[in-house]
């Protein structure tokens, strides 16, 4: 079976059918994305950890009925990434960090969903040092994008999402604070969700900002994002942040699928005006095909937009410096110069201008409240422009604006998706980004969903590279145990 036919690219839904109708073997399934990995990593260096071991193993048991059967199970023997700040039992954990570094003993609540519902874990992936990004050092060094050589992949989720642009996943898991998800979907051309803060559990997973912070997927397409959250949502009682209606049943990949119903579509037209001319292009085009298939547009100016992501990121910054104010204490000297620099800043922030910027919450808050009686869904840039390039040592030009487009849903905890509607002159792709009021994250699916069954800009890949000279998984890092981490800085390629 070739490379372009095989069943690793023809997403979540379908690999679940050809797995249980055993037209495909999940040991096939895994081979294939760790053969891809190994191609891909000295390109991209997209994972910390890969876990090539316990995923062929959990593959053969699969398989023989041990473990997950082949039964009605939306993920079975589907391979996913997951950002190395989340637990999985028995492989490491640094958060992009030298001062955090365990094996852990249980899995993230998350990513047991995943696995109870068939899904294999091939790898770790990178991120920035505690996925505090944006940032210019990266202690296991940058990721890349895989569309353009010497292009950044996004922060913080930057190694899920491109081991998902690439093809080496259908699917992965990232976490948001104020768009670390988002952005790498954005950038890498794949669909991301930010679901509704307390519907997916942050047990197990390393935190930086616990009152801002989510966990979600990213995959190619908003019904395998759906069929994802199925798996991951719940009511966690050990997780102070998890929200008792997460325990509400509710089928996101079903309500995701429906025919679509006319929406009213509020569009941000102050936004608009910051973004690069091909972004602002592609996304009047995408907006233009959802009034063609039924939509409402209207413009809106949402309130105290500004101020709420300056806000978004003061509330960050304090939260931060108190999550890690052990690790400040104690081993100062393990952290990159930039974290150790935000976590003192943090720190040093008064509690007046805490309880302003809580305040600036609760009041933009109230507007979004007002806007979404008036709207169903915000629509707006996914960022300023396409992925920017960066130095061989992943410093990036300055200017980022990334709080700006992202940031104010962190703050109010709406779901917000970021899926692919074009690409610029260069050939990078751009992202449209919609939001919906908390707990709408299955209409909110829908509607990406309808746009996708109507375009196909979520189907396009980079080319896999060429062979290297070894195709063994346990080849795609220095050291010949697959369940270490290799390290270093990829250098960019044509």
């Amino acid at each position: 079976m070739s490379t372009a036919d095989h069943p690793l690219d023809l997403g979540v839904a379908v690999i679940g059918d050809l797995i249980r109708d055993r037209i495909v073997s999940p040991s096939e399934l895994c081979e294939e994305a760790l053969q891809r990995l190994a191609r891909w990593e000295p390109t991209l260096n997209a994972f910390i950890t890969v876990c090539a071991e316990g995923a062929t193993g959990r593959a053969r048991a699969i398989a023989d009925g041990v473990v997950s059967p082949l039964a009605p199970r939306s993920l079975c023997a589907v391979p996913i990434a997951i950002k190395d700040n989340l637990d999985l039992a028995g492989e490491r954990t640094t958060a992009g960090s030298a001062a955090i570094d365990y094996r852990a003993s249980a899995t993230a609540r998350s990513v047991q969903g995943l696995q109870s519902a068939g899904a294999i874990v091939v790898g770790k992936t990178n991120l920035p040092e505690l996925a505090y990004g944006p940032t210019d050092t990266y202690v296991f060094g940058p990721t890349w994008n895989p569309w353009k050589a010497g292009h950044f992949a996004g922060g913080s989720s930057m190694g899920s999402g491109a081991a998902v642009a690439a093809g080496i996943v259908p699917a992965a898991i990232g976490t948001d604070t104020s768009g670390s998800l988002r952005n790498p979907a954005g950038w890498s051309g794949v669909t991301g969700l930010k679901p509704t803060s307390g519907l997916v559990p942050l047990t197990g997973m390393v935190p930086l900002a616990p009152g801002l912070d989510h966990v979600g997927p990213l995959a190619r397409t908003a019904v395998d994002c759906a069929i994802l959250l199925d798996a991951m949502a719940g009511y966690d009682n050990t997780d102070p942040w998890s929200n008792r209606r997460a325990s509400d049943p509710v089928n996101y990949a079903r309500i995701a699928g429906l025919a679509p119903s006319p929406a009213r579509i509020g569009v941000v037209r102050g936004l608009f005006d910051r973004v690069q001319p091909d972004v602002a292009a592609a996304i009047e085009d995408a907006l233009n095909t959802m009034a063609g298939l039924g939509a409402r547009l209207i413009d809106v100016e949402v309130p105290l937009w500004e101020d709420a992501a300056s806000a978004a990121l003061t509330i960050l910054s304090c939260q931060a410096a108190s999550t890690h104010h052990d690790l400040l204490a104690t081993s100062p000297q393990l952290l990159t110069d930039q974290t150790r620099g935000r976590l003192s800043a943090g720190a040093d922030i008064s509690s007046a201008a805490y309880v302003r910027a809580d305040s600036v919450r609760r009041a933009f808050g109230q507007h979004l409240g007002a806007m979404f009686e008036a709207v169903d869904f915000l629509a707006l840039p996914a960022r300023e422009g396409t992925a920017p390039p960066m130095a061989p040592d992943g410093l990036r030009p300055p200017g980022d604006q990334g709080a700006l487009f992202n940031a104010p849903f962190n703050l109010t905890g709406s779901p917000a998706i970021v899926f692919p509607v074009g690409f610029d002159r260069r050939g990078l792709p751009i992202g449209l980004q919609l939001a919906a009021s908390r707990w709408r994250d299955a209409d909110l699916l829908r509607q990406a969903h309808t746009y996708q069954r109507s375009t196909d800009w979520h189907t396009r890949r980079p080319s896999l590279p060429s062979p290297v000279a070894s195709t063994d998984p346990r080849d795609a890092g220095p050291s010949p145990d697959p369940l270490v981490a290799h390290r270093g800085s990829m250098q960019p390629t044509e």
